[in-house]
């Protein structure tokens, strides 16, 4: 799982490999979902099926935070290559939608701490959300919007797609594999895919594998080299290049500044108990409330590299 917060008022259509839990945190949002359409205020939350195509527009100084989850190892734990969550605060009030607020005020206060322990409490966090999303909020076969979660053919091939992407994209994946397992010719499964995703099949398996880059980036201290042969590029070179083609800077310069936000966090100031007084005071999420847009600042441009076009964050499909 990873998290991270957007202020971006116009989030383009697009789809994820994985679900994802999208959570107000000021302002308002319409989220469109296929045909659904939700309007959140602050503190509504829904989660966002797996390869799920949706957009957002936001307003009135509009803040959101996100948490995508493991598909692949929610299926694992499951037993089951399918799994669907009806989790919409917005349409009931229960106890189980509160517990879940808590566990993710407590998953987005931990943003800046990066040592063993906190991500060992992060971790924690993170499997207590999945535990209330599968015991309350997953749904089975009976019900009656299983069918149409699950989709039809075309829909279930490009889920398949999309998992088998997911699950391969360390190792050297090609058009023709994808296409001789679906029966199809490389002409039509290269037009298919365009349609599907909106882009091509190189373009899509590279933003597979630059997301889990940056994960990399952010939770590592490994060799760039590395990054690029764990994530299925063939050396740093083609890193380097798919990385500032989307973000607009090097991972190496991403890194460093990712490093320097650290220290800045971590080395006394001018200004820095003011600044933590912003974080754990009136600001505070681990108060209930959120960060402030000062905060949110060094928050993005000091972890998060930003796409130049801006659709959305680093797990834009």
């Amino acid at each position: 799982m990873w998290f991270d917060f957007s202020d971006s008022e116009n989030i383009l259509i697009h789809s994820h490999a994985e679900p994802e839990l999208f959570y107000v945190l000021e302002g308002e949002a319409d989220v469109t979902a296929d045909e659904d359409k939700i309007h959140l205020e602050k503190d509504d939350f829904i989660v966002i099926n797996a390869n799920r195509p949706h957009s957002v527009k936001g307003k009135n100084d509009f803040l959101s935070g996100f948490i995508h989850m493991d598909y692949k190892k929610i299926c694992e734990y499951m037993g089951n290559g399918q799994v669907f969550f009806i989790c919409d605060s917005t349409k009931e009030n229960q106890e189980s939608y509160e517990e879940i607020r808590k566990i993710v005020r407590r998953i987005f206060g931990k943003y800046f701490e990066r040592d063993g322990l906190a991500l060992i409490r992060l971790d924690i966090f993170f499997h207590q959300l999945l535990a209330e999303l599968i015991g309350n909020f997953q749904i089975f076969q009976e019900h009656p919007k299983y069918k149409s979660l699950y989709g039809s053919e075309d829909e279930r091939r490009k889920n398949y797609v999309a998992e088998y992407m997911e699950n391969r994209y360390m190792e050297k994946v090609s058009l023709a594999d994808i296409a001789g397992a679906l029966y199809l010719s490389e002409t039509y499964f290269s037009k298919y895919i365009k349609q599907k995703f909106g882009m091509t099949f190189v373009e899509y398996l590279n933003e597979i594998r630059i997301r889990h880059a940056v994960e990399d980036l952010l939770y590592t201290e490994h060799s760039l080299t590395r990054i690029a042969m764990d994530n299925g590029f063939s050396n740093a070179a083609v890193l380097n290049r798919v990385f500032k083609n989307k973000y607009g800077t090097l991972p190496s310069e991403f890194k460093k500044r990712k490093k320097q936000a650290r220290q800045s966090m971590e080395t006394p100031h001018p200004g820095q108990e003011a600044d933590k007084r912003l974080w754990k005071g009136s600001g505070s999420i681990s108060n209930g409330r959120i960060p402030t847009r000062r905060r949110q600042e060094k928050m993005r441009h000091g972890f998060m590299p930003i796409p130049k076009n801006r659709p959305a964050f680093p797990s834009a499909g």
